[in-house]
């Protein structure tokens, strides 16, 4: 199994007070695939 790090970027948006707030922070793939099995059993 090949290891190749792909970067995944996150980019978080949120409204706070009025304001549009965005973020965007780098995360692995691995880190990516987990949030996205998070949410997945959340919504589903």
């Amino acid at each position: 199994m090949t290891d190749n790090h792909l970067d995944c970027k996150l980019t978080i948006q949120l409204s706070e007070g009025g304001k549009r707030k965005q973020r965007t922070v780098k995360i692995t793939q691995d880190q990516a695939q987990a949030l996205l099995d998070l949410i997945r059993q959340k919504y589903s």
